[in-house]
């Protein structure tokens, strides 16, 4: 059995050698550029995540994430559950993004992602068969933004963790407000989970 490693995420406001980042316009081009479900207008490009070693997505070259910050309902100041999220599947041979073209994110600013090989105190499975609390952990990192290694938040913040339903990566970013959980399922393939 491998070592279990977390890649945790840090912001630059410098490229930092990868495609990986938050803020200004995609890399790549959707096939169709979202649209709201509400509105119907053209969604802000949020961010993206291209697939690697770390983030191995099995064939799709990445993913983007997509807001309609618009159609966000407040109450007494407070934003609230109902954010149009969409997350796009870069299929391979997806048109670069030569001319700049889309809607940036107004909530989101420009930020490149570094990575941070952190190694884990166990892995996924060992800390099902220990049925371990996440207080438990002495692992500070887990709680950051990151891709890959251990996942303590198994079945109260998302669906559960098996080996058919594989956590990838969970991170904040400022234009979704709440987590995002990402997941690859052996019967569904990639699929997120947001909670606010």
């Amino acid at each position: 059995m491998g070592q279990s490693v977390s890649w945790v995420m840090s912001y630059h406001r410098r490229p930092q050698g990868e495609r990986d980042r938050v803020g200004g316009l995609p890399d790549h081009l959707p096939h169709v550029w979202p649209r709201c479900q509400l509105c119907q207008e053209r969604m802000e490009f949020v961010g993206q995540l291209y697939s690697s070693d770390r983030l191995p997505l099995d064939g799709p070259l990445g993913l983007q994430f997509y807001v309609c910050d618009d159609c966000r309902e407040t109450g007494n100041g407070q934003a609230n559950d109902r954010l149009p999220i969409h997350m796009e599947i870069l299929l391979p041979g997806a048109a670069e993004n030569v001319g700049r073209e889309g809607v940036r994110c107004r909530k989101q600013p420009l930020r490149h992602i570094a990575y941070t090989p952190v190694e884990d105190s166990m892995d996924q499975w060992v800390f099902h068969r220990r049925r371990l609390d996440e207080e438990e952990l002495p692992d500070q990192h887990l709680r950051s933004d990151k891709v890959g290694g251990l996942f303590p938040y198994d079945g109260y913040d998302g669906p559960k963790i098996t080996r058919g339903n594989r956590m990838l990566a969970q991170f904040i970013w400022a234009a979704v407000g709440g987590p995002i959980y990402l997941y690859h399922s052996s019967t569904s393939g990639l699929y997120m989970c947001h909670y606010r």
